[in-house]
């Protein structure tokens, strides 16, 4: 199985061209298949992911989820709110695109559009690369 560590915005390389050059972008899969929400309920373990999530499971990832855990328990938010949040407060342009099955993960997703991160927070979070 291939492992994916490509659970952020993009590679910093692209991510620079993009930020020069002021050309927003499209973030398809940008809840990873339910990686951090499923990773973060207890619902699964870094062991037991399922095979849609277990190709993003790489070191790289799992120092992004100690993050992503640590920001969520510290502001009581979700994984599916920090992750809109993050997406819609990063100094590129951003438009998500998600796929929710519920009316509950919908409303959990969309509560991060209210979810203000200053540039230190998306620095922060970014540093886990």
């Amino acid at each position: 199985m291939r492992m994916d560590n490509s659970v952020s915005i993009m590679n910093p390389s692209l991510y620079r061209q993009y930020l020069n050059a002021k050309i927003p972008i499209i973030s398809f899969t940008s809840q990873d298949s339910g990686l951090w929400s499923k990773l973060y309920s207890g619902t699964e373990t870094w062991e037991t992911l399922g095979p849609s999530r277990k190709l993003f499971d790489c070191p790289a990832n799992r120092r992004k989820y100690e993050k992503i855990k640590s920001y969520c328990d510290k502001h009581q938010v979700s994984p599916a709110a920090l992750v809109t949040a993050y997406l819609a407060c990063n100094k590129v342009a951003c438009g998500p695109i998600i796929g929710c099955r519920t009316m509950e993960q919908l409303e959990d997703t969309m509560s991060g559009a209210g979810l203000e991160l200053d540039p230190k927070t998306l620095d922060w979070l970014d540093s886990a690369e």
